[in-house]
């Protein structure tokens, strides 16, 4: 899904999966090469995780890529890492795990891919709750955490890379959300 996405956005980029790169030692999912005027020199890559990945190995491939100038866009597999509080009367309140948060917490943005419906959700901002409830004659708080908006994905069809200019850097997005992205985006 991804490699195809890149593929049709960017038809004169050299873009290859499963790409050895010898600077870091890595393999990445899908490289990126771009040739075209405004984005000569750019090199993306793109990393789908399935598998369980700690937060520390997260951060060391991370900073690999970062050392030698590859931005790195990691994909989450929605179906294995995006997960819901299942307490009673509450809805669409997230479990994040430590792997999403330091991703979230280190770039600002955390993607997630529903492989089946083809869409990215995007995360860039939330707010939290505190739900008040008297166990054993002992009041316990419970901080639930939501996606703010709760809407925030698109399909894959609809999904750009929005540039930075002055650093280069690029994120995913689509139209529907950027308004409300912009504060995360500056």
């Amino acid at each position: 899904i991804l490699f195809s996405w890149i593929k049709k956005n960017y038809p004169t980029a050299d873009v290859e999966y499963e790409v050895y790169i010898p600077e870091t030692g890595q393999i990445a999912d899908v490289f990126v090469k771009h040739t075209e005027a405004g984005l000569a020199g750019i090199r993306w890559a793109f990393e789908f995780q399935h598998s369980p990945l700690s937060s520390t190995d997260w951060e060391k491939r991370h900073e690999l890529y970062q050392s030698v100038g590859i931005q790195d866009f990691w994909i989450l597999d929605k179906a294995k890492y995006m997960k819901f509080s299942t307490a009673q009367g509450i809805t669409d309140a997230r479990l994040r795990k430590d792997l999403e948060t330091t991703i979230y917490n280190e770039t600002g943005l955390c993607y997630f891919l529903d492989l089946e419906a083809m869409e990215l959700t995007i995360d860039f901002e939330f707010t939290s709750s505190w739900d008040r409830k008297i166990i054993n004659r002992k009041e316990v708080y419970t901080e639930y955490i939501y996606h703010h908006p709760i809407k925030h994905s698109g399909h894959i069809n609809e999904i750009r890379v929005r540039m930075n200019e002055e650093f280069r850097y690029g994120v995913l997005l689509y139209n529907d959300i950027e308004k409300q992205m912009e504060a995360s985006l500056s």
